[in-house]
């Protein structure tokens, strides 16, 4: 469970195990100081990782990377993102032009730029993402909410979780098949969306 405080800083309790926190790899019952800020706007967290966007519009990560340098900050090619959504070892940046950068694995399309390669030294951008007003970030997919309405959504697909009628995972965005492309908002669980 993670707060930002009334001054800006951000407080965080619970599972600690690898370093979400603080680098002592223990739980922590009671709320402890993360990344030593005043000035923090946002919050994410998720699959062992916490991510905060500051006023100042430069950002951090702490947490488990498993290689894949999904906690380094900042990210080339990544410069004051408004949103941040972790992933299992890969991380997505809404930027404020309306496209979206990735970064770490990208075994299952996860990056969503056309391959499977992963991409630990910089960023990557999604391919056809250019007017996303929200990002969600599941396990191993995400999606894109864009200012049209319109849900697109790439990566691990094998429950259906990108919602356009198969289980084939996308290395690119598809479109959500919904009842209209009239969406106010997403969230991504998991493995569903």
């Amino acid at each position: 469970m993670c707060k930002i405080q009334n001054d800006g800083s951000l407080k965080c309790k619970g599972r600690n195990h690898l370093d979400q926190y603080d680098n002592s790899r223990t739980a922590r019952p009671a709320a402890v100081d993360v990344f030593g800020i005043t000035n923090a706007e946002t919050i994410s967290q998720a699959h062992n990782k916490v991510s905060v966007i500051k006023s100042d519009g430069s950002y951090q990560h702490r947490g488990n990377n498993d290689g894949m340098s999904t906690r380094t900050s900042p990210v080339t090619g990544v410069s004051n993102p408004i949103q941040v959504g972790q992933g299992n070892n890969f991380v997505a940046y809404l930027m404020s032009d309306g496209t979206v950068r990735t970064r770490g694995a990208n075994y299952n399309g996860q990056l969503g730029d056309g391959t499977t390669t992963n991409e630990t030294s910089g960023s990557v951008q999604v391919s056809g993402i250019t007017t996303a007003a929200k990002i969600a970030v599941g396990q191993y997919h995400a999606c894109a909410l864009l200012t049209n309405g319109q849900v697109w959504c790439w990566g691990n697909n094998a429950q259906g979780d990108l919602g356009d009628g198969t289980t084939t995972n996308r290395n690119s965005p598809v479109q959500a098949s919904l009842p209209s492309n009239t969406a106010v908002d997403i969230f991504v669980g998991g493995r569903t969306s």
